[in-house]
């Protein structure tokens, strides 16, 4: 599944998902819920009108009567529930944020995101090694004879693909490779957790210490983040680094004024 948020003829935003390989759902359920995730970037982005371009006419018809409501939709197969309950979702999250959303069909070949959703073959390549079935990129075998722990060893280690996909770490914060320092609340790391119903600021010490401090948010924004920052640097001193993710808060202005202000310097990884 892909999405694209285009704003005055550029690219400024984009996402790929691959589905799972289990994903036996048909493929006008994918499309939908992929234009779900669309209008979750847009509304990341601050947009309240905008247009969602699908090369889906059977999509394009379900968003169209959903937004309208003249018609009721109607759908026979099989996934029928699993459709009503996608629309139900971005009914009722039109309704919510004050969204005006209109439909453009665009065939696949003028879809901007389509070759987002193309897996080039070559990365599909089954090779034998060590008698048994190892699937990698053609890019990362060379054409070396690799086991899969040798794989799994190379990515681990590699600093590119572990900023762009991360894999699952059954590690405590001790270790987590480079990341770890000596030198207590050098190098700290931010992100939002949730407990409850409540969002909290979530800050921790990548020192021997592993000190946390929680901080209640009112809400997820960009100038709450900061306020809290603000006041845990006012306590504990201004640490050097700040460890943070791609959400749209942490990449916002207001976070890189604070760090500027504080002589911090960000380090953006993957979530």
């Amino acid at each position: 599944m892909g999405v694209a948020l285009e704003v005055d003829g550029n690219i400024v935003e984009d996402a790929s998902w691959l589905r799972k390989e289990s994903d036996h759902q048909h493929i006008n359920v994918a499309e939908l819920e992929a234009v779900g995730w669309g209008i979750n970037l847009a509304i990341a982005w601050g947009f309240k009108t905008f247009t969602s371009a699908i090369d889906s006419l059977t999509v394009v018809n379900w968003l169209t009567n959903t937004i309208d409501e003249r018609n009721r939709v109607r759908t026979k197969s099989v996934a029928e529930m699993l459709v009503k309950r996608r629309l139900g979702v971005i009914r009722n999250t039109i309704a919510e944020y004050g969204l005006a959303v209109s439909v453009h069909f665009v065939p696949s070949v003028e879809n901007k995101v389509d070759q987002m959703t193309r897996v080039p073959k070559h990365w599909l390549e089954y090779r034998e090694a060590d008698c048994e079935a190892v699937e990698v990129s053609a890019a990362i075998v060379s054409g070396e004879n690799l086991s899969r722990e040798q794989v799994k060893t190379n990515l681990a280690a590699c600093e590119a693909c572990q900023r762009i996909d991360p894999a699952l770490r059954g590690e405590s914060i001790v270790a987590v490779g480079d990341l770890a320092v000596e030198e207590n609340w050098c190098r700290v790391a931010i992100d939002v957790t949730h407990y409850g119903n409540s969002p909290f600021l979530s800050i921790v010490d990548y020192g021997t210490s592993q000190f946390a401090i929680w901080h209640r948010l009112q809400t997820e924004s960009a100038a709450q983040m900061v306020t809290q920052l603000c006041s845990t640097m006012v306590e504990c001193r201004p640490c050097y680094e700040l460890l943070l993710d791609n959400s749209a808060a942490f990449r916002s202005a207001a976070v890189h004024q604070f760090a500027k202000r504080w002589g911090v310097s960000l380090r953006f990884r993957a979530a």
